[in-house]
């Protein structure tokens, strides 16, 4: 149902009469919109950080402590002749 103008008065009045009856809509609107801002908020940081990927931008030691991290844990995960060729590509 969707609300016009002319409504708009009614649903003051109506939800000043009886507060408590439209309160749960309330409360979803305030839960919708903090869904909303969060999921907002995900797919930009998500295009920031593709931006700077994209740019080959790095902003401090933090990036390149997470990517010895990275390196780490995929050197972890190889099995021994992976390595071994691993290590012969960098040696």
């Amino acid at each position: 149902m969707l609300c016009t103008a002319d409504d708009a008065p009614s649903l003051v009045v109506a939800t000043q009469s009886d507060p408590k009856k439209y309160q749960f809509i309330k409360e979803s609107l305030v839960a919708l919109e903090e869904d909303y801002a969060e999921q907002l908020r995900l797919a930009r940081e998500q295009i920031y950080q593709r931006n700077r990927a994209r740019l080959n931008v790095s902003a401090n030691v933090d990036d390149e402590e997470q990517e010895m991290e990275s390196m780490a844990s995929k050197i972890a995960k190889m099995t021994d002749e992976e390595f071994k060729v691993w290590n012969r590509k960098i040696a």
